[in-house]
């Protein structure tokens, strides 16, 4: 996997229309995923 400049971003977008209403929601789903996908991700990107 190549990456420049070595940074991955997960985004998870909130709003009162969407699944994920709060910056908390949100962010805790993101770091769900982040946590669940990186035992697939190199050790240095």
């Amino acid at each position: 996997m190549d990456v420049d400049p070595g940074v991955l971003e997960i985004m998870i977008g909130y709003s009162e229309l969407e699944d994920f209403r709060t910056v908390d929601a949100a962010c805790g789903r993101a770091l769900e995923v982040a946590t669940t996908l990186s035992p697939h991700f190199p050790d240095h990107l």
